[in-house]
């Protein structure tokens, strides 16, 4: 593997990764009452939050 693909590979693994991390941090900020709010109401993603 050339050294410019595993730099590549590393970049994206690290972007994806600060992706999930702020996913995370997202679910974990948000009331849950409100995300039932939400799920009742039929909004998108709500439910499977």
């Amino acid at each position: 593997m050339s050294p410019a693909l595993a730099g590549f590979i590393a970049a994206a693994s690290i972007i994806a990764n600060g992706f999930f991390v702020a996913a995370e941090f997202a679910l974990l900020a948000s009331r849950r009452s409100r995300i039932e709010q939400l799920a009742l109401e039929r909004r998108g993603g709500a439910a499977a939050a």
